[in-house]
């Protein structure tokens, strides 16, 4: 399943469509730290990852440790 989203996803996002999206990207004036549009697309893109895919593992991790020692 990983491999097939992977995939769809190097077919939907081309380096030209990423390079129109970048350049219609708003630019944030505050976010001198951050850098450019690409910068801030990863920054979201990481923080997405983390919250839908490694919470979840982590959390099941943590569940099946705790009840591991509790037995």
């Amino acid at each position: 399943m990983h491999r097939k989203g992977s995939v769809l996803i190097s077919r939907l996002l081309t380096v030209e469509k990423l390079e129109s999206f970048f350049q219609n990207f708003p630019d944030f004036p505050n976010a001198f730290l951050a850098g450019g549009p690409a910068d801030i697309f990863v920054i979201e893109l990481t923080d997405q990852v983390i919250v839908n895919i490694l919470t979840p593992i982590l959390s099941s991790i943590l569940i099946r440790t705790i009840l591991t020692y509790q037995t």
